[in-house]
């Protein structure tokens, strides 16, 4: 063995940079085992790397919203401020105010003058835009108003109350026809 192959596999066995170790054809079994080992060895590290680095990206480039959300503080709650809070009085004296809370559930309060307001209650589901009280949309007589939002996947939700106060939960609104 030249004296160029034994420094190079002497230091390919003390575990030196096998990048920059300069491989060439061995005579015998032991440099071909040399020389397939290292390239292994250096495919292993490249591997390594590559994973390392996407794994590295992966986590430190957090995930956040295309628009970031601004919460605010109102009596008994926390709501995301963009969407704010609507108001609707309803025929039999109740004052009703809608928010999407936090955690982008559409939420509900309710008073009677005088009385005080209600804690905020929940009706559920997923939205990116204000509760919209509205009237005239139903085709039913039973409906007094209805609310409407934006859910997160962008289809168009709304909630019926009825006269006596019972709604009819979510469904998909299309003001196409009733």
């Amino acid at each position: 063995m030249s004296e160029g192959h034994q420094q190079d596999v002497s230091r390919l066995l003390q575990g030196g940079d096998f990048c920059s170790t300069r491989l060439e054809p061995l005579s015998g079994t032991i440099g071909h085992s040399a020389r397939a080992s290292t390239e292994r060895s250096g495919m292993k590290r490249i591997r390594a790397a590559v994973l390392a680095v996407a794994v590295i990206a992966g986590t430190a480039l957090p995930a956040t919203p295309a628009h970031a959300l601004s919460y605010c503080q109102v009596p008994n709650g926390t709501i995301i401020c963009e969407y704010g809070v609507t108001h609707y009085n309803t025929a039999r004296g109740v004052q009703m105010e809608f928010a999407v809370g936090t955690d982008l559930a559409a939420y509900v309060r309710t008073t009677t003058y005088p009385s005080e307001w209600s804690n905020w209650s929940s009706l559920g589901g997923a939205w990116k835009s204000r509760i919209t009280p509205v009237t005239g949309v139903s085709a039913s007589s039973n409906i007094e108003f209805a609310i409407i939002a934006k859910a997160v996947n962008d289809d168009e939700w709304i909630n019926e109350y009825a006269w006596d106060g019972t709604r009819t939960g979510w469904h998909h609104y299309c003001p196409c026809g009733n």
